[in-house]
């Protein structure tokens, strides 16, 4: 029953000062029906911050915050009516938060494998957030799943690894980055170390941010100005949207 407990209702409660710093609400066996899958790279979850109610539930609320490691069932709502690949995380029983959309297509076959072998996906993810601030408002939550690619997962082979042109307009000149990564290409979100790899294959140097030296700027986030983006404005340096520098490299881009 405590197992049980622990992946489906209330968490225990934290004891020593180590163990509120991190707390590991995995119960080491499952009961039927639900079965761990393959860890890989961090997924960052969406829509946290509308079910704090639902993350407080399942892991509590404590003034300095969370580090918390979980286990996370994946369970699809294919009557979501924002997205019909949409992809519940729940933890202890809670909806707390959605597989990012394009992520949630990426995964649907797994997903789908998974509910014709019988069985509930259930991943590691990582609580983290939620603290008191000092005008006793409280903190929002974040959390991070640890998944393997889907090809992985199915046991199917890895499509080759990007490889990007050096015929573009910028061969040779530097850049910077801005923003959060809105793309993936070859089923891989890229991450910001993945990108400026890419950028330096394809024959171009990398400054962590905007300076007079820069050339080009790529806007990672369509939706906000950064800092970044106002630099460079001021400098007069040209500006890119991420999926059009990607596709001027010779890629085949998705957008998140």
């Amino acid at each position: 029953m405590n197992f049980l407990r622990r992946l489906f209702g209330s968490p225990r409660s934290p004891g020593t000062p180590q163990e509120r710093q991190r707390l590991d609400h995995r119960a080491e066996t499952l009961p039927a029906g639900y079965k761990r899958l393959i860890q890989g790279q961090p997924l960052e979850v969406h829509g946290e911050s509308h079910h704090r109610a639902e993350i407080e539930a399942a892991v509590g609320r404590r003034p300095e915050g969370h580090q918390d490691i979980v286990d996370a069932m994946l369970v699809l709502e294919p009557d979501n009516q924002w997205d019909p690949n949409a992809i519940a995380v729940q933890v202890a029983g809670r909806t707390c938060g959605y597989v990012p959309k394009l992520d949630a297509k990426r995964y649907r076959p797994v997903m789908e494998w998974a509910r014709a072998q019988g069985f509930v996906p259930v991943v590691r993810a990582d609580v983290t957030g939620g603290w008191q601030l000092p005008d006793g408002a409280w903190a929002d939550f974040g959390i991070r799943l640890y998944l393997a690619s889907p090809n992985k997962i199915l046991g199917q082979p890895e499509p080759p690894p990007p490889v990007p042109s050096r015929e573009h307009p910028w061969a040779g000149q530097v850049i910077a980055f801005t923003g959060d990564n809105r793309c993936v290409i070859a089923g891989e979100r890229l991450d910001r170390a993945r990108s400026e790899e890419l950028a330096r294959v394809a024959g171009m140097e990398v400054h962590e941010r905007v300076t007079k030296k820069v050339q080009l700027l790529i806007d990672r986030d369509d939706q906000t100005v950064s800092g970044n983006q106002r630099k460079a404005i001021e400098y007069g340096i040209p500006v890119v949207h991420e999926a059009e520098f990607w596709a001027a490299l010779g890629l085949t881009v998705e957008t998140i």
